[in-house]
């Protein structure tokens, strides 16, 4: 009998819809378990792991979730796009995107004494830059922590710049003017909407990881948070992100 980690690595992989847990109060460990069960099946199939996602890193997002730390989860190597991508909204269940500066890895964050904080992410990291993350719900609208960390939090990826960026030591997010248009329709155009300081997000991931006996690898993009609400896309279009100063994104959906 397939494992539940088994069950759910197959769903993503053939596009069907979002599995919970059997267990409606499993606890976030739980959700993480599976995880981190079925991380090596995904990235077996999707060419390796490429980057880390951080989730619900505001307070009041913790609390809806039950949680008393951000979420976390896996970004792979076939669903990373760079540049101006053109992605097919057929191949999404329930496509969704947020826009987020991203950390390129400038060395490997491997276990340190103390654990990770600001002052050591900054000597880790390359360049922030901007990026979409892509996700898909696939058709789910459960808020149990655990069940979605199970789900890899519903990431299907990330489209980040590849050739603009700003030095850690350089970056001051709550100066940084985020602009997001659909099409012609501006949906953001916020100072200071980082959820929380990017490099506070690298030294969760990394100390995150390491918890659980894994070492994010030097050239691994880690999404740092959303600057808005979840943003569903029913139909085709163009989406654009842009921070001055730091880099400029977009995708197609066609």
């Amino acid at each position: 009998m397939a494992s539940i980690a088994e069950l759910i690595a197959a769903d993503i992989l053939e596009g069907r819809r979002f599995r919970p847990l059997d267990e409606s109060d499993a606890p976030p460990e739980a959700g993480y378990a599976v995880q981190f069960d079925a991380a090596p099946i995904l990235a077996a199939a999707k060419g390796g792991v490429a980057g880390r996602k951080i989730a619900w890193n505001k307070p009041e997002l913790m609390e809806k979730f039950g949680m008393k730390a951000p979420g976390a989860a896996h970004v792979f190597c076939d669903d990373l796009c760079r540049g101006d991508a053109n992605l097919k909204l057929a191949d999404y269940m329930s496509f969704m995107m947020e826009p987020e500066i991203a950390a390129v890895l400038a060395v490997d964050l491997a276990p340190r004494a103390g654990g990770w904080d600001r002052e050591s992410a900054a000597d880790a990291v390359s360049h922030f830059t901007v990026a979409f993350e892509l996700l898909d719900r696939r058709e789910s609208t459960s808020a149990h922590a655990a069940s979605i960390l199970a789900n890899n939090v519903f990431n299907a990826g990330l489209c980040y710049d590849t050739e603009n960026g700003v030095k850690p030591r350089d970056l001051d997010p709550a100066k940084l003017r985020t602009v997001v248009e659909h099409d012609d329709q501006e949906i953001l155009n916020a100072v200071g909407a980082a959820p929380q300081h990017p490099l506070d997000a690298v030294a969760f991931l990394a100390n995150h990881f390491n918890a659980h006996g894994v070492t994010p690898k030097a050239g691994e993009v880690l999404l740092c948070g959303a600057h808005m609400p979840l943003y569903p896309v029913e139909h085709p279009g163009r989406l654009t992100m842009r921070i001055e100063g730091v880099g400029e994104v977009a995708f197609k959906l066609g």
